[in-house]
């Protein structure tokens, strides 16, 4: 693992501080404190003695003195970025209202032709795209959707309104409308 001059000058300086106060409490009481010289170079200071280590005496007035690390200021900010700051308006709450088809309407249309209709407020120029069932069928700038080609029975659909870059501003409730559209067999069975 890698240091940076910061991280190990901070380190040293913690460990010899440490040492420091371990010597003067130590000496102040009259223990001993041995140094030991291992053979890669690296040097320990233990208050056991052993074979290798040789007493260390130290003078009264010793005394370990740290320099402080270089405190960082924040970067000033100017009276101009301050105000923009400011004066910075919370985002719009925008709702989306779905006028066509009102919840659970049947329509009715033997082609599956009908429109979708939502506004927003406040308004936006954001894009307003339709789900329905669970699929994304179209978008539009308008909010008005027509639709053809429609299947029988009962649809679940959304409408989100998106900014410019894709994000959703604002998502309507899902609502279920009912395709209805006349039998074929009806008029076979009427006309024999």
């Amino acid at each position: 693992m890698f240091m940076t001059e910061e991280e190990l000058t901070m380190k040293l300086t913690v460990l010899m501080t440490a040492i420091g106060m371990s010597f003067v409490f130590g000496t102040a009481q009259g223990q001993e404190v041995y140094k030991i010289e291992k053979e890669d170079g690296t040097v320990v200071y233990t208050d056991t003695p052993s074979k290798q280590s040789e007493p260390v005496t130290f003078k009264a007035q010793t005394s370990n003195v740290a320099e402080s690390l270089p405190v960082v200021s924040p970067k000033p900010v100017s009276p101009k970025e301050n105000a923009s700051k400011k004066q910075k308006k919370p985002a719009p709450d925008y709702r989306i209202s779905v006028s066509h088809p009102k919840p659970e309407a049947t329509v009715r249309n033997n082609n599956g032709a009908m429109t979708v209709k939502a506004s927003s407020q406040p308004e936006s120029s954001g894009t307003y795209q339709l789900t329905m069932d669970g699929k994304i069928v179209k978008n539009s700038a308008t909010g008005e959707f027509t639709l053809t080609g429609v299947n029988r029975g009962a649809h679940t659909f959304t409408i989100q309104l998106l900014d410019k870059s894709g994000k959703t501003l604002a998502s309507s409730k899902e609502q279920t409308f009912y395709m209805h559209q006349a039998s074929a067999l009806i008029n076979t069975q009427n006309s024999q």
